[in-house]
């Protein structure tokens, strides 16, 4: 049996072929991380940064900010994550601050409810003791 070996590519065409697709990956993943890098600074710059948070969430936001640094300028980016850390401390406290408030209710909610049953209490206790 003779087998045609025309068909067989040698070791440096395969060699070659490979770092042909390896090197339009890496530029396709460039390409890809640049126009993403690019939509968060229009989004950014048309909507704001509280919008993009509350739109596409913060943990998105952040992972998406550390993977557009190689396609940002230092100083873009830093002032980018400085804001974002802004909006995110301010959003912790916002939300400490409702936390608390909504405490703050449950606890007059309870004292008001205590205070009927003592009422309650009191009228029955008068009411009996009257009769």
């Amino acid at each position: 049996m003779t087998e045609s070996f025309s068909a067989v590519r040698s070791i440096t065409e395969s060699k070659r072929i490979h770092e042909q697709k390896q090197a339009k990956a890496a530029e396709l993943r460039d390409k890809f991380r640049h126009e993403k890098t690019e939509r968060i600074k229009d989004l950014t710059k048309k909507v704001g940064l509280q919008a993009m948070i509350t739109a596409i969430g913060l943990r998105y936001l952040v992972s998406m900010l550390n993977l557009c640094i190689a396609g940002c300028q230092v100083e873009e980016v830093r002032v980018l994550k400085d804001e974002l850390q802004t909006r995110k401390r301010e959003y912790l406290e916002r939300k400490q601050h409702d936390a608390e408030e909504k405490r703050q209710q449950q606890l007059m909610m309870i004292v008001k409810k205590a205070h009927e049953e003592e009422t309650k209490v009191t009228y029955t206790l008068h009411t009996v003791s009257t009769s």
